[in-house]
């Protein structure tokens, strides 16, 4: 195998966030009310086609929220690049980056170098490797979350 060969799949990435949230700092102690969920390809309206524009996964959780009794929930929009060219190519991206507070890009080990030059600063950076494990690269930035209801409805009417 060449050593830029990459094993690892959209679908691999799918499963390893179905498979739990050790990616997120989540150093609270366990609450009863703790939430963890992952919405594939979710659909947001952007404005700038009539087609909407699919997160190729949303995640809400409030797990990493400081508050025990808060109701907060936080939107983690994830966009999945598994080659070069498809990283590179791909100019459409950011638009759903207002539709969550967290913005992360995950990809195998092998782009990160080309990753770290490319996405915008804010940004996080997760690897996913073929045995399904996510690592944080780098930390996204919490930002405003704009479209908070639209994505809400949106993981409504998709549950």
């Amino acid at each position: 195998m060449a050593k830029d060969e990459i094993k690892v799949t959209a679908d691999m990435m799918v499963s390893a966030f179905e498979s739990g949230y050790s990616w997120l700092d989540a150093t609270h102690r366990h609450r009863k009310n703790d939430f963890y969920r992952v919405y594939p390809e979710l659909p947001v309206h952007s404005g700038t086609s009539r087609h909407a524009r699919r997160m190729d996964e949303c995640i809400l959780e409030n797990i990493t929220d400081d508050h025990a009794l808060s109701s907060h929930v936080n939107i983690h929009c994830i966009e999945n690049k598994v080659s070069k060219n498809d990283l590179v190519k791909d100019h459409k991206m950011g638009e759903y980056a207002t539709y969550g507070d967290y913005f992360w890009l995950c990809i195998p080990k092998e782009l990160l170098e080309v990753a770290e030059g490319y996405v915008a600063k804010g940004w996080g950076i997760l690897l996913v490797d073929e045995n399904k494990n996510i690592t944080v690269a780098r930390e996204a930035t919490k930002r405003e979350c704009l479209f908070r209801q639209e994505t809400l409805t949106e993981a409504v009417i998709h549950s």
